[in-house]
C-alpha cells in the first residue's frame, strides 16, 4: 500500500508547490516527458514510464542505472498517464495516486487526462489531478455520501462527465443541492463554496467530477 506521485509532461507552474506532494509520495513516476520537470527541480524519480518519446537525453544518461525504467512501445491504444495509473494501481498497490502537469499545450491531451478520471476500473479511488491552489477527481454513484474535507472557503464545483447526474443532497455548500439534476452541459454546478464542515455529496445517478480551488499560493 502507497501513495504515489506522477509527474506528467503538460505544464507546471513554476514555484515550489510541487514539493508538498513529492513529501506526501512513497513513489514517485515521471511519466515520460514528466522527467524533464524533475530534471529541473533536481529530483530523480523512483520510476520512469513510458514510450521514451518524450525523455530529455540527459535524464537517460543521469539515471541509467538508477531508476527503474518501465517501457511500452510508441505504438498503443493507451496514453502514457493511463499506463501509468494502471502501473500504479496493479504493480505498486497505490492506495492514493496524485498526479502533476496532466494539463496544458495540446487540447487533445488535457481532455484525455481530465477523462482518465472517470475510468470505470479506477472510479471512486483516490485519484487526484493537481495544479497551484485546485484539485480535480471524479465520484460516482453510490449509497454513500463522499465527505468534501477542504476547507471552509473552498470553492467546489461540480461537473457531470457522459450524462446528467441526480444529485441527492449535499451538505455544507453556500448553495445546497437536493434532489435534483444536474445536466450535461450546462454549468450550474460551477463555484459552490463550502460554508462549514461536515460537508459531503450524495448522487444516485451518474458521474460527476469535482474540483476544489482554494488559495494557498
Amino acid at each position: 500500500m502507497s501513495n504515489v506521485l506522477l509527474i506528467a509532461n503538460g505544464d507546471i507552474d513554476t514555484g515550489d508547490w510541487w514539493q508538498q506532494w513529492v513529501t506526501k509520495a512513497d513513489v514517485v513516476i515521471a511519466v515520460d516527458g514528466g522527467s524533464r520537470h524533475c530534471l529541473t527541480w533536481g529530483l530523480r524519480p523512483d520510476i520512469v514510464l513510458g514510450d521514451m518519446d518524450s525523455v530529455p537525453a540527459e535524464a537517460e544518461q543521469m539515471w541509467a542505472d538508477t531508476v527503474t525504467w518501465v517501457r511500452h512501445p510508441v505504438a498503443k491504444d493507451e496514453t502514457d498517464l493511463e499506463l501509468a495509473l494502471t502501473y500504479a494501481f496493479d504493480q505498486l498497490a497505490a492506495t492514493e495516486i496524485f498526479i502533476l502537469g496532466a494539463w496544458g499545450g495540446r487540447w487533445d491531451q488535457t481532455i484525455a487526462n481530465l477523462l482518465l478520471l472517470g475510468h470505470p476500473t479506477w472510479r471512486n479511488r483516490n485519484v487526484r489531478l493537481l495544479a497551484p491552489g485546485q484539485a480535480a477527481w471524479c465520484w460516482a454513484a453510490r449509497a454513500e455520501p463522499y465527505m468534501l474535507t477542504a476547507e471552509v472557503g473552498t470553492i467546489v464545483s461540480l461537473l457531470p462527465l457522459g450524462g446528467d447526474v441526480f444529485i441527492e443532497q449535499t451538505a455544507g455548500l453556500q448553495w445546497p443541492l437536493h434532489q435534483e439534476w444536474l445536466h450535461l452541459g450546462p454549468a450550474r454546478g460551477v463555484s459552490n463554496v463550502i460554508i462549514q464542515q461536515p460537508a459531503s455529496l450524495q448522487l444516485s445517478i451518474g458521474l460527476v467530477w469535482v474540483m476544489t480551488i482554494w488559495n494557498d499560493v
